[in-house]
């Protein structure tokens, strides 16, 4: 059996474990235990936010490496393969390495069980990155939070620098359901003297950050004040930007990631690895490391003419975020929107951001996810907005290659809605073409 297959068939296990009597944080404490505490014998910068958090993780990773450290990136979730979320020098580990160190933990994990309960998914994918930066001798690891901050599973390192994107409504249901809630929890990676940089820009979540930072007295560094930046061009093919920081000013900076939320996220990496303290990045491996970052399933274009984006936007704000970048990227196109719906309780918000950019929308389901009623209620919700019923398959496949054959010379096509969705359409389309 391949190794990749064995990878899945041993985490689907943990992927059905419900909750158990025991909190989630003192559960994974006692997995960190059993495993040696790894997470102690490396530096560690860690990212939380609503948006972009895996992409300014990226860019951070690829300057340090580019800088000559031995780096790990902890990234979630995948878009194609598991492997995609542990990273060394921004490439993903092998599947046989993956298993090996997967093999290695295992029966820790069954110990976790047997004392405290069974681990869930996220848990042992975090603990085994943590494990595996260990054993493969990672300088510093840039990790990336799950959901939230202060209750996240991640929140067990003393980062040299905290970094919080942004807040917006997303996870209401574990996180709360104001901006403000969310905002309280993703502070809490803020640990005591430890340098923030941010790019919030609601003042009520200015404020309650800048009172954890008071608290822990920590220096904050926040886009928009100490942190400015400027961009000179935006395309399909990437961005150019100036910022100027604390630590000096940055002309002329590339980025290859194409959207213009990838020029904040840019921005956030470099101030965050500036912030760090006795660091020795140099002008050189700022410029390399922000043009040679790569992420898949974030504004990926799939296809050049005419256009296809594959983005895992899947909240008001972010599909917002993206539907602007490409009217302005792609601004002689129609959009097409190609999705699947995720959430009934977002999904009036959904509509009314997408409707403002498209009213030609596609709507489909996940492999092995039957939505019928959450698809039924989204045309409704589409219908009654623009007047015109979207169309509707319940194979994404098929929906895609379909909606591949009716697409216009004058229009782009945005996959969006799911990460996941992302990646069937990649992977499916590569068996395709094979």
């Amino acid at each position: 059996m391949a190794k990749k297959q064995l990878i899945e068939d041993i985490l689907n296990k943990f992927a059905r474990v419900k909750k158990s009597s025991k909190t989630k944080k003192g559960r994974f404490d006692y997995f960190l235990l059993v495993l040696a505490n790894p997470e102690s014998k490396y530096k560690t910068i860690h990212v939380a936010g609503t948006s972009g958090k895996g992409s300014t993780a990226t860019f951070i990773s690829s300057i340090l490496a580019n800088s000559g450290a031995r780096v790990g990136l902890n990234l979630s979730p995948h878009v194609e393969l598991v492997t995609e979320r542990i990273q060394i020098n921004n490439k993903p580990i092998s599947a046989e390495v993956f298993y090996k160190y997967l093999k290695e933990i295992l029966p820790l994990t069954r110990e976790v069980e047997s004392s405290v309960g069974p681990l869930s998914y996220f848990e042992v994918l975090t603990g085994l990155a943590f494990y595996i930066f260990a054993r493969e001798k990672v300088e510093i690891a840039v990790i990336e939070t799950g959901i939230g901050g202060s209750r996240d599973v991640t929140n067990v390192i003393t980062p040299e620098v905290a970094v919080l994107t942004n807040v917006d409504l997303d996870h209401t249901q574990v996180l709360g359901n104001t901006i403000e809630k969310i905002a309280r929890d993703k502070a809490g990676i803020i640990k005591l003297g430890i340098p923030v940089v941010t790019g919030v820009t609601q003042p009520s979540v200015q404020e309650i950050v800048g009172d954890v930072v008071s608290k822990n007295s920590s220096p904050l560094y926040t886009v928009g004040k100490e942190i400015q930046y400027v961009a000179h061009t935006a395309t399909p093919a990437g961005s150019v930007f100036s910022a100027n920081t604390p630590w000096g000013a940055f002309q002329n900076l590339e980025i290859t990631l194409p959207g213009l939320f990838q020029i904040e996220n840019a921005t956030l990496a470099l101030a965050a690895v500036l912030a760090m303290k006795n660091n020795l990045v140099t002008q050189e491996a700022i410029r390399n490391g922000l043009r040679k970052a790569y992420i898949p399933g974030r504004f990926e274009i799939i296809q050049k003419d005419p256009p296809i984006v594959l983005d895992g936007a899947h909240n008001p704000a972010k599909i917002r975020a993206l539907l602007y970048s490409v009217q302005k990227l792609f601004p002689d196109k129609e959009i097409c929107v190609f999705m699947v719906p995720k959430k009934d309780r977002d999904m009036a918000q959904i509509v009314d951001v997408v409707t403002k950019f498209s009213n030609n929308i596609i709507l489909t389901q996940l492999e092995g996810v039957p939505i019928p009623g959450l698809l039924a209620r989204t045309t409704s919700y589409f219908q009654s907005k623009v007047g015109v019923a979207p169309l509707v398959f319940t194979d994404s496949l098929e929906a895609f290659e379909e909606t591949k054959k009716m697409l216009k010379t004058n229009e782009v096509l945005v996959v969006t809605g799911s990460f996941y969705l992302a990646g069937e359409i990649k992977r499916k389309g590569r068996a395709v073409t094979s």
